[in-house]
């Protein structure tokens, strides 16, 4: 059986309507911790992040996925052009 719990939700408003949201997820009972599936919509498009945490790691782990989520810089594919 799989429980899933969401365990925080951002948002933030630069240019438009960027929204993030963080899950949380049993995923299999042989597996010995947690799932975190990050979302970040934003202009630019949709970034999907999956992490497996171990139980001994979890909490480490989902701070690391969180700062991600709160500090990501998406660019268009123009801007990557420029700065090479």
């Amino acid at each position: 059986m799989v429980r899933r719990r969401r365990l925080s939700v951002w948002k933030r408003s630069a240019e438009g309507t960027n929204e993030s949201c963080l899950r949380r997820a049993e995923i299999h009972e042989g597996y010995e911790g947690p799932e975190y599936t990050l979302y970040i919509e934003r202009p630019q498009g949709v970034l999907l992040l999956v992490l497996l945490a171990r139980a001994d790691e979890e909490k480490e782990l989902r701070q690391n996925l969180e700062w991600v989520g709160q500090t990501l810089y998406l660019v268009n594919i123009d801007q990557l052009r420029r700065a090479f």
